[in-house]
């Protein structure tokens, strides 16, 4: 006669917290998108990945977007969805801190109001959150180019193409229980970049990225000063300095679409064979800007960033970011970078020629 074990023998009580999918938070920020914004949050709502919410920061638009959105979200009656217009317009970096102050998830991304987000989106970038084995603080992934009536101009993003190569990455395996290997469905040549600043943009748009929501924490400006500079590119403030804070991963599957319609600062030099490097660079902000910025919130969380990094990690970020100091006002580091080759490979009189003869489309 079998004796079943006292441990048993009783219900299992349920646990009182039991273990969940993560909220993610996604942050779309708009001005005068009007055009575009609808599709855009067409395409959070259609997630594979359900447990999400979406606040629309509106930054002052003079547009139809507040009726628009109004509209579709009164028509959706769907809770993960809210409206938030500030009271006065203070550009895209000011725009993500407030919408990041008004979410609650665990990840957290900023989708620009003209892009796209392909269906299966958050949940892919949440699969290699968890299962690589060197955790980051946020991961970056592909997308597609469109034109305005969204048109598909390349299936491959600009910088991913022409700055990541498969030699500096590690090929993604994940095993279930039994040590069998998983499919990982167009997740190709993915990179882990160590913490160190790079010199030119490894990333895709800030539309391809998931943030972890401590790192953001850390890294977001809550005081106006210097903010001013990120009106647009905040991603070059926040992909940045969160990469020298908690690295970074970036995989080549395409999981959206980056819109290119002539009002966004990278559609203004046009493409050439489905490439366009560095868009009008003078509305971006400067490697001095970032600096100041970067050395600010290094300051105002001391505390904070010492017990994160340790006393020797956090003085060599604290001595970096004044050395950007003399950058104030100055082309972008790539820029610079990208002219220094030039010289040194044509000289000063023949680039200067070139420069005249061509403007700005080679820095």
């Amino acid at each position: 006669m079998a004796v079943s074990h006292p441990m048993h023998s009783a219900t299992p009580e349920p646990l009182q917290q039991p273990v969940s999918d993560p909220l993610i938070s996604v942050i779309v920020t708009a001005y005068n998108y009007g055009e575009f914004i609808a599709d855009c949050l067409r395409s959070v709502r259609a997630q594979t990945y359900g447990r999400f919410e979406c606040i629309v920061v509106d930054d002052c638009s003079s547009d139809n977007t507040p009726a628009l959105v109004s509209a579709l979200l009164r028509g959706w009656q769907d809770s993960r969805f809210r409206y938030l217009r500030l009271p006065q317009n203070v550009g895209q970096l000011g725009a993500e801190g407030h919408g990041f102050r008004e979410s609650k998830g665990e990840f957290v991304v900023f989708l620009d109001a003209d892009d796209l987000l392909f269906p299966p989106f958050m949940e892919r970038h949440l699969f290699v959150h968890h299962n690589i084995e060197t955790q980051v603080a946020f991961t970056s992934s592909n997308q597609w180019t469109i034109s305005r009536d969204g048109q598909v101009l390349s299936k491959s993003h600009t910088d991913l193409v022409s700055r990541v190569y498969s030699s500096q990455g590690i090929d993604l395996e994940v095993k279930d229980s039994d040590g069998k290997a998983l499919p990982v469905p167009g997740v190709l040549f993915p990179f882990w970049h160590e913490k160190n600043d790079p010199s030119m943009w490894v990333w895709g748009t800030q539309s391809t990225m998931m943030f972890r929501r401590p790192l953001l924490a850390m890294i977001l400006p809550t005081s106006p000063r210097n903010v001013e500079s990120f009106r647009i590119c905040a991603d070059f403030y926040i992909a940045r300095f969160g990469q020298l804070v908690g690295g970074s991963f970036v995989f080549r599957e395409a999981l959206g679409c980056y819109r290119r319609h002539g009002e966004n600062n990278f559609s203004k030099n046009g493409i050439i064979a489905a490439r366009m490097q560095t868009g009008d660079m003078r509305s971006h902000p400067s490697i001095g800007a970032y600096g100041a910025l970067a050395l600010q919130v290094l300051s105002e969380r001391q505390e904070d960033f010492l017990s994160v990094l340790g006393t020797g990690r956090y003085y060599d970020l604290a001595t970096y970011f004044k050395s950007m100091r003399g950058y104030a006002g100055k082309p972008p580091l790539h820029r610079r970078i990208v002219r220094d080759v030039l010289v040194g490979l044509l000289g000063e009189p023949t680039y200067v020629r070139l420069r005249t003869s061509l403007g700005r489309l080679i820095g």
